[in-house]
């Protein structure tokens, strides 16, 4: 008898802890974080986030993900993560750069990916099928379909995913269910991200050409041939759209019609998006250059030059400008003044836009590594 009742509670206690690690599998993840931030920060990809970081800083941590980065690292709550090139979205603590969580998407297609709310969405480069939407609460996938390959980050946004494609169709599909809300089909292959912004929505083409469609029904508005090609996602605000292309000239155009309302040549070519706060464009440039321009006339308010091509998108905070260079450096830069306050030389290109969250700095390099930087204490 002694021995049974040792054998009992001991399958007891086994019983509970299986289910408390079913209980932990669904609780990485927790529903009422009060921000989320995606690539770009918001669906116009104004690149600006209520954020402070007091260089200098110091390396706190370095994680080595399965694959290289694209071009984006979101957060929400105590996490930050990204999609990788060989199929997973990892998520990492962001103050010491644990791994929490990893999903294995498809190992042969690079993963771009958003959140909204408790729901992942994830697109994927080449593979069928290229959408799929994920509860981060369970852990599981609620749908999938198919909308051809995808290059840019998918957009999220009031329960609706938009997404274009290679074959240059852009889609509107309800998030919980997967439900085609409208498609569009451009004639025109789609590479870059898409942008939004009261009611319109921007997308862009390598040849140059810029289209606006309803965000309600996705009917074509106006579209726009410029002199270049464009490599960049735009930025947008409530009446203009901002985009710089590889011959030199930064643009702002009217959202309501599509007319040019002013253009500004640049030192070198732009490739990277712009970025927008409090009236001011800032941008980087082939040639090392970075602008800050007065949205509303194009005029320069600062620019400097670093020392290689800007290989990022700008990160603004509330006092600082973060970006990468080709040249192996991380450098951040008074946003008002155009001063450099701090850089950190890495070992390796930097192509992936740097995000701040809660005082920490995320930067990855084209080596696979994914770097966390802190306030000195």
């Amino acid at each position: 008898m002694r021995k049974s009742v040792h054998i009992i509670p001991f399958f007891l206690l086994m019983i509970i802890f299986n289910h408390c690690r079913r209980g932990l599998k669904q609780t990485f993840f927790h529903p009422d974080s009060p921000q989320t931030v995606n690539w770009g920060v918001d669906e116009s990809r104004t690149g600006f986030s209520n954020s402070t970081i007091s260089p200098p800083l110091k390396l706190v941590w370095k994680h080595r993900p399965s694959g290289g980065l694209g071009r984006a690292i979101g957060a929400v709550d105590s996490l930050i993560y990204f999609g990788t090139r060989d199929g997973h979205v990892a998520f990492l603590h962001y103050r010491t750069g644990k791994k929490i969580k990893t999903f294995n998407i498809q190992k042969k297609s690079s993963v771009t990916c958003a959140i909204l709310g408790s729901l992942l969405v994830v697109a994927l480069q080449r593979d069928k099928p290229s959408l799929r939407v994920l509860d981060l609460q369970t852990q599981k996938t609620i749908w999938e379909y198919h909308v051809g390959d995808i290059e840019g980050e998918p957009l999220v946004h009031q329960n609706t995913i938009y997404i274009g494609n290679t074959r240059g169709h852009i889609y509107a599909l309800q998030i919980e269910s997967g439900q085609v809300l409208w498609e569009n089909e451009l004639h025109i292959p789609l590479y870059s991200s898409l942008v939004i912004n009261h009611g319109r929505l921007i997308a862009t083409a390598d040849d140059g050409r810029l289209f606006c469609l309803s965000l309600k029904k996705g009917e074509l508005l106006w579209q726009r041939k410029l002199p270049g090609p464009i490599h960049a996602t735009p930025v947008m605000g409530e009446h203009a759209v901002w985009i710089g292309t590889t011959q030199a000239r930064f643009f702002s155009i009217s959202t309501l019609d599509g007319s040019i309302q002013w253009q500004f040549k640049s030192e070198g070519a732009v490739f990277e998006k712009a970025s927008f706060v409090d009236g001011s464009l800032y941008f980087g440039t082939t040639q090392g250059f970075i602008y800050c321009l007065n949205a509303i006339n194009g005029e320069v308010i600062w620019h400097t030059q670093l020392e290689g091509a800007v290989g990022t998108s700008p990160f603004i905070g509330n006092h600082h400008l973060v970006l990468g260079t080709l040249n192996k450096q991380i450098v951040i830069l008074n946003r008002h003044r155009g001063e450099e306050i701090w850089r950190f030389s890495l070992e390796h290109r930097i192509r992936t836009t740097p995000l701040i969250w809660n005082s920490v700095l995320v930067v990855a390099s084209e080596d696979r590594r994914v770097y966390g930087f802190s306030m000195l204490e």
